[in-house]
C-alpha cells in the first residue's frame, strides 16, 4: 500500500497532527499508509529554470515543470527550510547578478509558484537554512557565494526579505574577491560556520554577527570546497596542493581540529578525488547520523567515512563508474534524509544509495527535462531538516 504524501495540500513531513493525533501514532489516513521518518519528496533544480520531484514512495518516477516565468540562469543550489508561520520551502540560488534566488511556494508540486528574489548583485552558490537557538518558527535562512562586495545573504523572516552581512569589517578577515564562498552549515542550535581560505567564520548568534580565526597552524587549505554539521562534528572539505582533503572537528571545541585526512593517501587502494577547479565547483559533501559522503562536482568518485569529534573511521570510496559506463555523466549534486542518498548528474541521471553511500543504482537514466535529455540536474534536496 502506498504512502500518503500530502493532507489537504500539506506535504507528509510538514504535518504533525492529523485529527489531534500525533503523525507517528497514526498507521493510515485515507486508506494510505503514513510515511516513515525521513523524505517524503525529493526536489531538485536544472538547466533552463526546471523543477524536478518526486515522492519518496517512488524515486523512480519525477515530475517536471518550468519553473520560472521568464529567462533565469542556471541553478547553483537549492535548499529546504521554513516560512516565517513554519512551513516548508525551497529556496533555490543560482548563477546571477541578478534574480540570485527562487522561492518555492509551500506547494513545490505546482507550478509557476516560484519567485525571484533580488538580493545582491552577486551569484549565491550555496543556501542553507536552519532553527533558530530561540525556536522561532520561521528559523535562519543564509546564502553564500561570489565575494566581489565581501557579504553573505540572511532571511529571518522565511525568505520574504533579506539583509546583507557584510564581512569587510570583521577583525582578521583580510579580502574575499580571491576565494568564494562554496558552503554554509548550522548546528541547528543557532551556530553557524563556513569557511574560506585558511580562515573560519563562525556565528553564535543565528548568522547575526560572525567571527574570525584562523585554526590550522599547518597544512594550511587554500580553497574551502565544503562543510557539514552532524554527530556533533564539523566536517570541511578543502583543496590544498590540487587535492581535495577533509578534517573534522567537536562542536565544543573549533579551535581543536583533526589531522589531514587526504583520500588517495589514507584509504587503502584509495583514488585520488577530483579537486574542483573553478567557482561553479566544489566539493558537494552531506552527512547523517555521522556518516559522511563526498564527492566533487563533475566527477564520479564517492569517499564515504564515519566521524565523531577529530576521529575519522571507515572510510571507503566507492566510483560510479565501475558500475556503469558513464558516457562522461558527472555529479553535480548530492543530499540525504539519512537513510537514502541521491546523487544528482550531468544529462538528468540521478543515482541511489540506500546503505549509507557505500554502493550506488542509476535509478533514473537521461530524464527528460523540458524536452531534452541533455540538461543538467544541478542541485538537489529533499523535505527533512538539517542536521542529520
Amino acid at each position: 500500500m502506498a504512502d500518503y504524501v500530502k493532507i489537504d495540500g500539506v506535504e507528509a513531513g510538514d504535518i504533525v497532527k492529523i485529527n489531534g493525533i500525533e503523525k507517528g501514532s497514526v498507521a493510515k489516513c485515507g486508506g494510505m499508509t503514513t510515511p516513515a521518518s525521513g523524505a517524503s519528496r525529493w526536489v531538485g533544480v536544472t538547466d533552463g529554470g526546471y523543477v524536478i520531484h518526486a515522492a519518496n514512495s517512488d524515486r523512480t518516477s519525477w515530475t517536471v515543470y518550468d519553473g520560472v516565468a521568464s529567462a533565469t540562469p542556471k541553478a547553483f543550489d537549492v535548499g529546504y527550510g521554513k516560512t516565517s508561520s513554519g512551513v516548508g520551502i525551497y529556496v533555490c540560488s543560482r548563477a546571477s547578478s541578478t534574480k540570485e534566488l527562487q522561492i518555492s511556494g509551500t506547494d513545490v508540486t505546482t507550478d509557476a509558484t516560484w519567485t525571484d528574489i533580488n538580493i545582491a548583485n552577486d551569484s549565491c552558490h550555496c543556501i542553507m537554512w536552519g532553527a533558530r537557538s530561540d525556536g522561532t518558527a520561521a528559523g535562519t535562512w543564509h546564502a553564500v557565494g561570489e565575494q566581489d562586495n565581501e557579504q553573505i545573504y540572511r532571511s529571518t523572516d522565511g525568505g520574504a526579505s533579506w539583509s546583507a552581512i557584510d564581512l569587510s569589517g570583521l577583525s582578521g578577515h583580510d579580502g574575499g574577491t580571491s576565494s568564494d564562498l562554496k558552503g554554509i552549515a548550522s548546528n541547528g542550535l543557532g551556530k553557524w560556520v563556513f569557511a574560506q581560505k585558511s580562515r573560519l567564520y563562525i556565528s553564535t548568534d543565528d548568522g547575526a554577527s560572525w567571527a574570525v580565526s584562523t585554526p590550522w597552524s599547518s597544512d594550511t587549505p587554500q580553497t574551502q570546497q565544503g562543510i557539514t554539521f552532524t554527530n556533533g562534528t564539523w566536517v570541511i572539505a578543502y583543496s590544498r596542493s590540487s587535492k581535495v582533503r577533509i578534517r573534522t572537528c567537536a562542536d565544543s571545541d573549533l579551535t581543536d581540529w583533526s589531522d589531514e585526512f587526504t583520500p588517495d593517501e589514507d584509504i587503502d587502494g584509495g583514488e585520488t578525488m577530483a579537486n574542483p577547479d573553478s567557482q561553479e565547483k566544489r566539493s558537494n559533501i552531506c552527512s547523517a547520523a555521522g556518516r559522511v559522503a563526498v564527492i566533487s562536482t563533475g566527477h564520479d568518485l564517492v569517499t564515504y567515512f564515519d566521524v565523531d569529534g577529530k576521529t575519522i573511521s571507515n572510510a571507503g570510496q566507492n566510483d560510479l563508474s565501475d558500475t556503469l559506463s558513464l558516457g562522461g555523466d558527472t555529479a553535480k549534486d548530492m543530499c540525504t534524509d539519512g537513510s537514502t542518498w541521491l546523487i544528482s548528474m550531468q544529462d538528468g541521471d540521478i543515482w541511489e544509495s540506500t546503505d549509507s553511500a557505500e554502493t550506488w543504482t542509476r535509478t533514473v537514466n537521461a530524464l527528460d527535462i523540458g524536452g531534452s535529455t541533455g540538461r543538467d540536474i544541478i542541485g538537489i534536496t529533499c523535505d527533512v531538516i538539517l542536521p542529520l
